[in-house]
């Protein structure tokens, strides 16, 4: 996966940095490997936010492969947080980061199987 670096009027400006897929993979399965969702709902009382908890549901990654099969369909946007060194040997060189993966929560049953999942009522 390459980092690409674009002006505001959106030309490509550098197409250098990259992500190996092993690292990728290595990532994924470290960070999404299982997965919870929580739902809550929010009161406000005498200027502090309260929040009442009511459903859980626990998720497992389906496969790397099927994440790759998303990844490219759009399913899934991957980022890759960079950061510019200011100073010493490597000034103004791009590091990675981070890899930051989103998925609508619509679309969650495609990469994840639920595995549990527990609603003790409906928010009042």
């Amino acid at each position: 996966m390459f980092l690409c670096i674009y002006d505001l009027n959106d030309n490509l400006l550098e197409r250098k940095s990259f992500v190996y897929i092993d690292s990728l993979y290595n990532h994924l399965c470290l960070k999404l490997k299982k997965l919870a969702t929580i739902k809550a709902f929010k009161k406000k009382t005498d200027n502090y936010n309260s929040f009442r908890y009511y459903y859980i549901a626990i998720y497992k990654l389906i496969s790397f492969e099927r994440f790759i099969v998303l990844l490219q369909n759009g399913y899934i946007n991957a980022s890759i947080i960079a950061r510019m060194n200011k100073s010493g040997v490597d000034v103004a060189r791009y590091r990675n980061k981070n890899l930051v993966f989103s998925i609508n929560k619509k679309n969650i049953n495609l990469l994840f199987e639920k595995v549990y999942s527990y609603n003790c009522d409906y928010p009042r």
